[in-house]
C-alpha cells in the first residue's frame, strides 16, 4: 500500500520580481564573463610583457643556438655561434672553470662554441632548476642547471653544470652580462 499526499499547487505568479530577476540572470552572466575574459587578457599581456618570461625566453633561445641536431657546414655552425655572442652584452665575461677559463671577447666566444659544436654529432640542451630573481635596476641574477648531452664520434657524453647568469637589459632586450660555471654537477666528456 502507498500513501499518497495531496500535491500543493503554487500559483504561477508573474509578478516583476519574478521576470526581472529571470532577465537579470543572463545579463549577469555575460557581464561575469566579459570581466573574466577581460581579467584573462590582461594577465596573458602583463605575463607576456613581464621581464622574467623575457629572460627565460632569451635562455631558451641561448640552449637552442648550442643544440645540434646532425651534420651541418661551416655556416651553419658559425651562424649558431653568432646567435650565442649575441645574447650577450658588451663587456661580457665569462667564467668558464674548469673548462675554458675566462672569456671577454665576441669571437672569442664564437671560436669556443664553433669548437664545440664542430666536435659533436649531436647536442641536446636542457635545463631545471631555474630561478630568476629581477632587480629594480634593469639586472636580474639567474640561477640554473643546465645538461648538455651530446654525440660524439667516440660515443656519448653529458655535462650537467649549475650555473649562474647576470642579466642587463639592453635597449629593450635582456642580454647575459656574466656567466659563471658554479659547479660541476657530472662530466662524462661531452666536449673533452
Amino acid at each position: 500500500r502507498t500513501a499518497s499526499f495531496p500535491r500543493r499547487s503554487r500559483p504561477v505568479s508573474r509578478s516583476c520580481s519574478t521576470r526581472g530577476s529571470s532577465e537579470v540572470k543572463p545579463r549577469l552572466v555575460r557581464l561575469v564573463a566579459l570581466l573574466a575574459l577581460t581579467a584573462s587578457i590582461v594577465g596573458l599581456v602583463f605575463w607576456w610583457r613581464s621581464d622574467r618570461r623575457r629572460i627565460v625566453a632569451q635562455f631558451e633561445i641561448l640552449q637552442d643556438e648550442l643544440e645540434k641536431s646532425g651534420d651541418e657546414g661551416t655556416i651553419d655552425r658559425l651562424g649558431h655561434a653568432r646567435g650565442v655572442a649575441e645574447i650577450f652584452v658588451e663587456g661580457f665575461v665569462i667564467l668558464a672553470q674548469p673548462y675554458e677559463g675566462t672569456i671577454e671577447d665576441r669571437q672569442q666566444l664564437m671560436a669556443v662554441v664553433d669548437r664545440y659544436r664542430a666536435s659533436a654529432e649531436r647536442i641536446t640542451v636542457s635545463d631545471s632548476e631555474v630561478e630568476v630573481q629581477l632587480r629594480p635596476n634593469a639586472t636580474a641574477d639567474m640561477t640554473a642547471v643546465v645538461e648538455a648531452v651530446g654525440l660524439r664520434p667516440g660515443g656519448p657524453g653529458r655535462e650537467r653544470l649549475r650555473i649562474r647568469i647576470a642579466w642587463r637589459e639592453d635597449d629593450g632586450v635582456w642580454r647575459i652580462q656574466e656567466l659563471e660555471v658554479l659547479e660541476v654537477l657530472d662530466s662524462s666528456g661531452v666536449f673533452f
